[in-house]
């Protein structure tokens, strides 16, 4: 989106496709967004009133897929049907959020992809650290 916006020659090279489905389906992590009311706002009450308007799948999916038309960006608009939060099927979790936030999986793979560690190091490395936040939570 950047390179388009910015209007690098690789734009017109960047595609996107929905995550392969397998034996239990299609499933990706979508990630969060929040929205808070101040206590002291004037108007808590119709603040929360719209908000969970506005996020009703009849004004929230038209808000959504009114964005940008470019075509290449449709199977974006699809991957809500099959997102879910990080750590799912479990139930969301504050290790879980942990484990995301210290970008534990991506450094891994880094890992591995950087020749700093054999893979296998890398996946040990990052089991050491999930069970550190499991502990630490």
């Amino acid at each position: 989106m950047v390179a388009k916006q910015e209007k690098l020659p690789v734009a017109e090279l960047i595609g996107f496709h929905p995550s392969p489905a397998g034996p239990n389906g299609r499933h990706t992590v979508g990630v969060p967004r929040s929205l808070g009311i101040w206590k002291f706002s004037k108007n808590v009450d119709v603040a929360r009133d719209f908000l969970k308007w506005f996020f009703e799948p009849a004004q929230y999916h038209e808000w959504i897929v009114s964005g940008d038309v470019d075509k290449k960006y449709k199977p974006i608009k699809g991957a809500a049907k099959y997102s879910h939060l990080y750590g799912w099927p479990a139930p969301p979790d504050e290790k879980i959020q942990l484990i995301t936030n210290s970008y534990i999986i991506p450094n891994m793979f880094a890992r591995a992809v950087t020749n700093a560690s054999k893979p296998k190091e890398a996946m040990l490395w990052a089991e050491t650290e999930i069970k550190r936040a499991f502990e630490r939570g």
